[in-house]
């Protein structure tokens, strides 16, 4: 289990170690962070392949999937931010007016809602899941704040954890 916490710890996103990393050290929605998700849907492509466990494809595979949807979101955030509609609230407090312009944005370009008629402010069958996705829209930036004291502390946590790991798995694998 210690190994596999081990594993789960480095730096490779999706794992918690790469995702650790891209929060807490890279802006989510920068250059940077696309970069580093690329490096490592390549490098688990080609871990994959190495060691010949073709199961793990799957994660660059939903890497891939992942990026594509969040670059339909971002698009979507920007219409809506164009718009002048303030995100920066809770559904409850969202006014109706608001919600139908979210929804026809949703509509326009999320693939996902192409059959929903957006000239209507009719309820579709679907409306449960416009209802959530504009729930989602709202309020979905988080703020990193963390001084670099605090940033400098969790790398050092993170990096002592990866360092017992690696000095638990040579004594197991000395003992054998």
């Amino acid at each position: 289990m210690v190994l596999l916490n081990g594993f789960n710890l480095l730096p490779v996103y999706p794992l918690d170690g790469g995702q650790l990393l891209n929060r807490v050290f890279f802006d989510e929605e920068s250059t940077l962070s696309r970069i580093f998700v690329v490096a490592s849907a390549l490098l688990l492509t080609w871990l994959a392949f190495r060691i010949k466990f073709y199961a793990l494809l799957l994660f660059p595979l939903l890497l891939l999937w992942r990026t594509r949807k969040d670059r339909t979101l971002k698009k979507i955030e920007e219409r809506i931010e164009a718009s002048g509609i303030n995100i920066d609230m809770d559904y409850e407090e969202l006014p109706d007016e608001d919600y139908w312009k979210i929804r026809a944005i949703l509509i326009e370009l999320h693939p996902r809602f192409a059959s929903v008629d957006p000239s209507t402010r009719s309820y579709d069958s679907k409306e449960e899941a416009v209802q959530t996705m504009v729930s989602s829209l709202l309020q979905r930036k988080l703020i990193m704040d963390l001084s670099l004291s605090k940033k400098i502390m969790i790398a050092t946590l993170w990096m002592a954890a990866l360092l017992f790991t690696a000095l638990f798995g040579l004594l197991q694998w000395g003992a054998k």
